[in-house]
């Protein structure tokens, strides 16, 4: 299967089970199929919110962390206190592998996260908030779990956020008093060698 037909098998997954079962079968080419294979962009887009928000000594959860791609470069930008959800069991044993989480655990975005309120520092998001994946209702735990005037930073992709309902989630956060929008990517392009006309952003909340 080539990186095309494996990137529409995974978001074409009928249930949050199937998806689970998708990645758990990806886990081991993930990152060569992603990173190398489709200029994955994400990280480094996303530690220019990190590196303006975050202390380095922040305590942050990789949420959906999959093979720890963008925990490699929390990590190799100074960030070290890192902990790591993801759905699949497969995804985590490879980011376990790479040996730069505190924690790795399985849990499922959407769920009620086994974490208590305020324990980390900051929470860190990246290709999860798309389509066939994380719900916008993943945002409440999220900032449950995240410290007061500690901050969530995540990327999504535009099309979700029009029309998955992400921007009303988000605007709903801010009008309630959970959070404030503190920093906001300029569009571009996740997937560059892929998805040529498909952008996204990262945006930074400061919880309040």
């Amino acid at each position: 299967m080539n990186i095309e037909d494996k990137i529409h098998w995974v978001y074409s997954s009928q249930s949050i089970q199937e998806l689970e079962t998708r990645y758990d079968e990806w886990a081991y080419s993930y990152d060569s199929h992603l990173a190398e294979t489709t200029g994955y962009a994400i990280p480094q887009a996303t530690m220019l919110a990190v590196n303006k928000l975050l202390d380095p000594t922040a305590k942050i959860l990789d949420a959906g962390a999959g093979t720890g791609l963008t925990g490699e470069t929390l990590f190799a930008n100074g960030y070290k206190d890192l902990h790591a959800i993801d759905l699949s069991e497969q995804m985590l044993a490879v980011a376990a592998s790479k040996n730069i989480y505190e924690s790795l655990l399985k849990m499922k975005l959407g769920d009620e996260l086994d974490f208590v309120t305020d324990k980390f520092d900051a929470v860190v998001v990246t290709g999860v908030f798309t389509t066939g994946h994380a719900k916008p209702e993943s945002l409440d735990e999220l900032a449950r779990v995240t410290k007061s005037e500690g901050h969530i930073i995540f990327s999504i992709n535009l099309d979700a956020y029009e029309n998955l309902g992400f921007r009303q989630k988000m605007d709903q956060l801010s009008e309630i008093g959970t959070w404030k929008e503190v920093y906001c990517s300029e569009e571009f392009k996740g997937l560059p060698n892929y998805e040529t006309e498909v952008f996204h952003r990262v945006w930074g909340f400061k919880i309040l």
